[in-house]
């Protein structure tokens, strides 16, 4: 039917021009379909370098899940001659309309949710917001589980195939976890979704039985003993291993070597063992709220590799000579220390702020129930002991802070975003969060581990050695021209952040400005994500060309063939092998290692935001218990027709405000409705800040309900 138009007037529809004149035009795509929590889908495929995304309707999906390899049609319909028609894009391109054809490849062929029944049949409801589909179950297949589910419970299910697009899928329940949104049923969920595990293989136990308590007198040949130098390890307060230790050496005519020491896990670990294989398969430990899935066994990481007080322990160190702050010489050496002091954060800014011994000694030590090694109270030292690590730690901070400055003066990115930490509870229930400083006893550490990565970088660049390199590379110049417009809409006008002066300018504007933590992280979207390369292509973010991951192989697989490289490297130096390159340390392995490591860092990284997750949910469903309610600082994130979203300022949490929705408003710099709500007669814009309370919890959407403050 026409449509009825003002005036009594009536409008003809747009007609194409007969065949031989068709405007659409199709091509097959394949890519992977991305679902995200609000339901909307969109299909991303590689172009070029580049990875393109489309919208795609709900409807077109097929039986798509989220992250499922797909083939799609994607149509295209040229300009008519009728002034807008078709519908175009932001961009002025005709809009793409995308079509799964076919599923080339699931994402998971299991997943976890919750069983309910609606009185006629039993299924799953996913813990996965972005599987918006319930999952039917058999009820008769749930008597041959044991024990046999309940309603609520939590389970595993393996997926049946899925052709019909007009049915929900069907799924077989394989092990029954625990009542829903409890710890320990939220934990196994976690552990089954991203397949990790904490216990290790027999064959590894049994290798590991092997392990010694001690370092004997024979391993500390061939190796530079510097056991006598003042060398201390700065870590937080309830760290249970320790893999990177600093000695401070005076050489007389005001030159310093700073000893980068880092736990020689390659000496313990021997390649193409059971032990080496379970660390590569693992990749890295994985770091779930209130708990570790460690990359390797106790013994090994919190034993005989941890540089614990009082100990000796095997590193390979960088040793690092100073002029001032000025580097001039670099040597990589296997070595042996025994640390004089463990340090918490605390206690190493409470150095850096006061030398007088009564204060220190009033600085609280780690409790024993936290850590196995504590080390000795501060309460206990002598007045000799505490003036002498008063100045090594303001003789590293007075070198590191310099480091610091002439690393942010080359074009380094300060891209930190404020950390949080929950700690839970004897049962594993979230019990309290605490924002992390990133104090100068932060900065001093991460100086010195990065210099002591990028010289072992440059030296396997420079002597042609085959590594594993940590590279970022240089940002599409369309996201940057995008987050340039995004800025200057927030009155930060900035050239062209390709240039690393701009962006650093761009970084230091939004240092000041009051909508500082919301544009941060619209930089770090702009952003790739960091990777290993078995190339040496630089890091982006940290200004560097050189650049490698080396001083924490207790937790990274990749610090471990690193330090396998230097090990061999140095064997071959000193005549006590003819193996330049072993065949696990060439570069044909090395990348298909890196690409391993690669992805099993993305699923560490994604298994510990959905623990994040969790975790602030409990915490928060226990604040609605609360009378009166507690007001919490937020930063409206997102304003859309359907709701406004915002994120909690000290813990990071992120949800809908009710009752606010938005419309548009003022005109932005680039000419669009800048979107805008209403509070209490306040206009309220994106970045702005507002005080909010919880008002409920959604387990099953992963998502948390404001309103704003009274």
């Amino acid at each position: 039917m026409s449509k009825r138009k003002r005036k009594g007037k009536y409008a003809r529809k747009p007609q194409f021009k007969k065949a031989g004149h068709d405007r659409t035009q199709s091509k097959t795509l394949h890519g992977k379909l991305l679902v995200h929590r609000n339901g909307k889908a969109t299909f991303v495929t590689k172009q070029g370098d580049n990875e393109v995304a489309y919208r795609i309707h709900e409807r077109d999906t097929g039986t798509a899940m989220h992250m499922d390899k797909v083939e799609v049609t994607a149509t295209t319909r040229q300009p008519s001659p009728k002034k807008g028609y078709p519908r175009r894009n932001n961009d002025g391109e005709p809009r793409v309309k995308i079509k799964v054809q076919k599923v080339l490849e699931r994402a998971r062929d299991r997943l976890a949710g919750t069983v309910y029944f609606d009185g006629s049949r039993f299924f799953v409801v996913p813990d996965n917001p972005r599987i918006p589909l319930n999952i039917n179950v058999d009820k008769e297949q749930f008597k041959l589980i044991s024990p046999t589910p309940k309603i609520q419970d939590k389970v595993l299910l393996s997926l049946d195939e899925w052709k019909d697009p007009s049915r929900n899928p069907s799924g077989k329940v394989i092990e029954v976890l625990g009542k829903s949104h409890t710890p320990m049923a939220e934990y196994k969920a976690i552990l089954r979704e991203y397949n990790l595990e904490p216990e290790f293989p027999e064959a590894v136990m049994k290798q590991t039985q092997d392990t010694p308590d001690k370092v004997s007198k024979d391993e500390l040949a061939n190796r530079v003993d510097v056991r006598n130098l003042l060398t201390l390890t700065i870590d937080p307060v309830d760290a249970k291993d320790f893999d990177d230790a600093l000695s401070v050496e005076h050489l007389g005519e005001g030159k310093v070597r700073i000893g980068v020491h880092i736990a020689d896990v390659s000496h313990y670990v021997q390649a193409g063992t059971p032990l080496d294989a379970e660390a590569h398969h693992r990749g890295n430990s994985t770091y779930l709220v209130g708990t570790v899935i460690p990359m390797l066994p106790h013994p090994l990481s919190s034993g005989i590799c941890s540089l614990v007080e009082g100990e000796d322990r095997l590193v390979k160190t960088v040793y690092l000579t100073f002029e001032g702050a000025q580097l001039t010489a670099t040597k990589i050496e296997n070595s042996v220390i025994c640390s004089n002091k463990r340090l918490s954060y605390p206690q190493a800014l409470a150095l850096l702020k006061n030398g007088d011994p009564e204060y220190i000694r009033g600085i609280p030590s780690p409790p024993a129930h936290q850590t196995g090694f504590p080390g000795r109270p501060l309460s206990g030292l002598s007045d000799k002991e505490i003036q002498e690590l008063h100045e090594a730690v303001n003789l590293l901070w007075d070198i590191a802070s310099k480091l610091r400055d002439s690393r942010m003066k080359a074009g380094s990115l300060d891209l930190d975003m404020p950390e949080t930490k929950i700690y839970v509870d004897e049962e594993g229930w979230a019990d309290r969060i605490e924002k992390i400083e990133h104090d100068e006893s932060h900065q001093l550490i991460e100086e010195f581990m990065l210099l002591a990565n990028e010289q072992i970088a440059k030296y396997l660049r420079m002597k042609n050695i085959p590594g594993i390199f940590r590279v970022h590379d240089d940002p599409d110049p369309e996201k940057l021209n995008d987050l340039r417009g995004t800025l200057k809409d927030w009155d930060i006008d900035v050239g062209d952040l390709s240039n690393k002066a701009e962006m650093a300018k761009a970084l230091e504007e939004i240092r000041k400005h009051p909508q500082a933590h919301m544009l941060r992280v619209e930089v770090l979207r702009s952003l790739p994500k960091a990777v290993y390369r078995a190339t040496p292509d630089g890091h982006y973010g940290l200004s560097k060309a050189d650049y490698l991951h080396f001083t924490s192989p207790i937790r990274r697989y990749a610090d471990l063939v690193v330090h396998r490289v230097i090990g061999n490297h140095i064997e071959y130096r000193e005549g006590r092998t003819n193996k330049a390159e072993p065949a696990n340390l060439r570069k044909g392995s090395l990348e298909s290692t890196a690409h391993h490591l690669s992805l099993t860092e993305r699923n560490s990284t994604d298994a510990e935001r959905e623990s994040q997750t969790i975790k602030l949910l409990e915490y928060f469903e226990k604040e609605l218990e609360k009378e009166p309610k507690t007001d919490f600082e937020a930063v409206i994130m997102d304003i859309a027709r359907y709701g406004t979203f915002v994120e909690l300022t000290h813990s990071g949490a992120y949800g809908m405000l009710l009752g606010l929705r938005g419309h548009t408003g003022r005109v932005w710099g680039n000419g669009k409705g800048k979107p805008t709500t209403h509070n209490a007669g306040q206009e309220l814009e994106v970045g702005y800040k507002i005080q909010v309370q919880v008002e409920s919890v959604d387990r099953f959407l992963r998502q948390l309900n404001f309103t704003p403050s009274k």
